[in-house]
């Protein structure tokens, strides 16, 4: 018996209707970044599009990283 995961969700681009499969929420916590690009498939989305996502993943791992740090002090 397969497990039912919840979390994917099946959706479909934007822009140009090609189906998706997509986390409900995003695991980096960047969940306003992916209510606004998330339904957005690779072909379609645009260089600059890519680096915003690219640098806000960067930067929430950043801040995990440094949290992760703290909590170990």
């Amino acid at each position: 018996m397969s497990k039912i995961i919840t979390d994917v969700i099946e959706t479909q681009c934007r822009r140009c209707g090609t189906p998706l499969r997509t986390l409900r929420h995003s695991p980096l916590g960047l969940d306003d970044l992916k209510q606004r690009l998330g339904s957005i498939c690779t072909e379609c989305v645009t260089a600059e599009e890519r680096a915003e996502i690219a640098q806000a993943q960067i930067d929430a791992l950043h801040l995990a990283a440094a949290i992760r740090r703290l909590q170990e002090e």
